[in-house]
């Protein structure tokens, strides 16, 4: 988490497919729904490429203000509209958390 409860997450799938399947069952499912209530600012961004490491964070940064997309919310700040709505990630202090591949 980031200042002002901002969160930064990265994922990394093997195909889109994958990540469909994640995005839209168990408990990442249930709670996207909810996103859209919850949050005032949501920015979303999906590119493929070649190599299979974790982008800097400048690189994400860059993608997700010039690619990415705002999601729809109901309170939406009123600086949402923007590509550039919200800071740069602070970069000390974070947490990674690896989670293990779904099954099947």
């Amino acid at each position: 988490m980031d200042v002002r409860r901002t969160f930064w997450t990265v994922t990394i799938w093997k195909d889109q497919a994958a990540m469909l399947a994640f995005r839209n069952r168990g408990k990442h499912g249930k709670a996207m729904p909810k996103l859209a209530g919850w949050a005032e600012h949501s920015r979303v961004a999906n590119w493929e490429q070649e190599e299979a490491s974790i982008p800097d964070w400048e690189t994400l940064y860059t993608r997700l203000t010039g690619q990415g997309r705002g999601n729809r919310l109901l309170h939406p700040a009123p600086d949402h509209k923007g590509p550039n709505d919200f800071p740069r990630p602070r970069q000390e202090g974070w947490r990674v958390r690896y989670l293990k591949p779904l099954p099947g």
